[in-house]
């Protein structure tokens, strides 16, 4: 997780900081960062919900 926080995060972030935010680029961060805590910890076959993963790892969502 240190390694997602500083070198994921902070380069989408930086990428991130001229857009307009309005619906689908805000789905698409939000999307991006689920995408990020489920990578080698979560099967994409299990079918769990964003709040069960978040709760999983005792995180909450940042980038937004």
């Amino acid at each position: 997780m240190r390694i997602i926080k500083c070198y994921i995060n902070s380069t989408q972030m930086y990428g991130s900081e001229i857009w307009t935010l309005n619906k689908q680029p805000e789905d698409r961060i939000d999307a991006f960062e689920m995408w990020k805590y489920r990578i080698g910890r979560i099967s994409w076959t299990e079918r769990k919900t964003n709040k069960e993963v978040l709760d999983k790892l005792g995180m909450k969502k940042e980038l937004l």
